[in-house]
């Protein structure tokens, strides 16, 4: 009797199991999105997601699944918030261009990684003038690898880009000739602040005229957190470069040397070899008064593009 009773208990409880499961997989669709109007609306993937956003006005995406989707716009008007629910998940560019091409606003808020192509032509995020895109902490863009400038994100005169968090890495530009490409993580010729995250593992070796391994910078760049450590560039700046047009501002964060450690910012001949005097973490290509920092700038060290302190 005992051992009938027990079997049916297990019984019922793998069944109640089942249900249970069942009913939480229905609650948690693959992408669910909210309207401007407040309504919520479940999709069985992000492409059909975004391709029905069409009016102006704040949508925001919640991710369950990692996702593919052909490379989007999003328009004047329109702010996108993206967050994947409690897990990282992972929106991969199917094929080449730009994941998202920034007119009107782009969020990335929590728990998503934004993946490139290994042979694109497009940095992975382009921010159009008049666009904003901001990122937070456990978000990525990473492994995307761009014949023009910008690895992971472009930023044209007139955009603007806030990195609160987050990471950007193992990014690239890989243009050859005269002039080579810029900006293995970032290329910002619009607005850039960084108040915390890290920017790091990004190359700019295309050609012996790419610069900028981290950042390459012909607008405004201010940095009061975070840090900039592990790129590579073969011509100037292996953690950032300033044109001689651009505005420069860094406090309270680090940009990280690898001058006799190559876990650092690195500038580098073609055959790999240091090259000292080129900037390792910061150079500035000022007119006729060329200024540069080989060496770590920590969170103590103040730099200012406009002014002499600091530089080596």
């Amino acid at each position: 009797m005992k051992k009938t009773v027990i079997f049916k208990l297990l019984v019922c409880l793998l069944v109640f199991g089942l249900i249970f499961t069942g009913c939480e997989e229905d609650d948690f669709p693959p992408v669910s999105l909210k309207t401007p109007g407040g309504e919520l609306v479940d999709y069985s993937n992000l492409q059909e997601a975004l391709d029905s956003i069409v009016a102006a006005g704040a949508y925001h995406i919640t991710i369950y699944e990692s996702q593919i989707i052909k490379p989007f716009t999003v328009g004047s008007g329109i702010e996108l918030n993206i967050g994947g629910a409690e897990s990282v998940v992972t929106i991969e560019l199917e094929s080449k261009g730009s994941l998202f091409i920034v007119s009107g606003i782009l969020n990335l808020s929590k728990n998503v990684t934004l993946l490139g192509l290994d042979d694109n032509t497009s940095a992975l995020v382009t921010v159009s003038t008049s666009g904003e895109f901001t990122m937070a902490n456990t978000t990525t863009i990473t492994g995307n690898s761009n014949t023009g400038n910008g690895g992971g994100v472009r930023v044209n005169t007139g955009g603007t880009f806030k990195m609160f968090g987050g990471t950007i890495s193992e990014n690239a530009v890989v243009g050859s000739g005269g002039t080579g490409s810029n900006g293995g993580g970032v290329s910002n010729a619009g607005t850039f602040t960084m108040s915390g995250g890290t920017i790091i593992g990004n190359e700019a070796i295309g050609s012996t005229a790419s610069e900028g391994g981290g950042v390459s910078n012909t607008g405004s760049f201010t940095m009061t957190g975070g840090t900039i450590t592990g790129n590579k560039t073969r011509q100037a700046g292996g953690g950032v470069y300033n044109s001689h047009s651009a505005t420069f501002v860094k406090s309270g964060s680090s940009i990280i040397t690898g001058k006799g450690d190559s876990s650092g910012n690195l500038v580098v001949s073609a055959d790999n070899v240091e090259k000292d005097g080129f900037g390792h973490a910061v150079y500035n290509d000022i007119i006729g008064a060329v200024t540069k920092r080989d060496s770590t700038a920590g969170t103590g060290v103040n730099l200012d593009k406009a002014t002499s302190n600091n530089w080596e």
